[in-house]
């Protein structure tokens, strides 16, 4: 059997969709530490929503989360922050060779499913009966993905 070994670094850090919980300040603080736990050589990769939507369907996903008219958590700073924002952040942090690859997203829930989701994301019910047409028609579609990753 192995021995965990404390002293060592890691060869990767990854999250998805802890970016969008933090606020810029926390994201730069995340990445040092992340900076200090991997090795040199070690990979950092984060996904996360995009902010921009490229369709109604994301658009109404993304105001249904952020707008304190309709959400019952409105974000603290935003609903994902911006590829370039990441990316500058990460470089800051001393990550090199940063690189964005956008992943379609695909996924929509129409009718009864959408108006299921706004409840388990504490979305108001002003919001379902405000969009209703717009939620049996097109539905909600989950924003592409952004994946960025870093080397230390």
């Amino acid at each position: 059997m192995r021995r965990l070994d404390l002293g060592r670094r890691s060869r990767a850090v990854v999250s998805c969709e802890f970016l969008s919980e933090l606020t810029s300040a926390e994201m730069t603080g995340f990445f040092e530490a992340c900076s200090r736990v991997l090795a040199v050589g070690g990979v950092t990769t984060h996904l996360f929503l995009a902010p921009v939507p490229r369709n109604a369907s994301q658009r109404l996903t993304i105001d249904a989360d952020t707008d304190p008219r309709w959400t019952r958590h409105p974000p603290r700073e935003w609903f994902s922050p911006t590829p370039e924002l990441v990316a500058a952040s990460l470089s800051q942090c001393g990550f090199r060779r940063v690189r964005l690859q956008t992943l379609r997203s695909r996924i929509r829930m129409v009718g009864r499913a959408a108006q299921a989701q706004l409840r388990r994301w504490g979305v108001r019910e002003t919001f379902a009966r405000e969009h209703r047409r717009l939620l049996n028609g097109e539905g909600l579609e989950l924003p592409d993905w952004m994946m960025l990753s870093a080397t230390r």
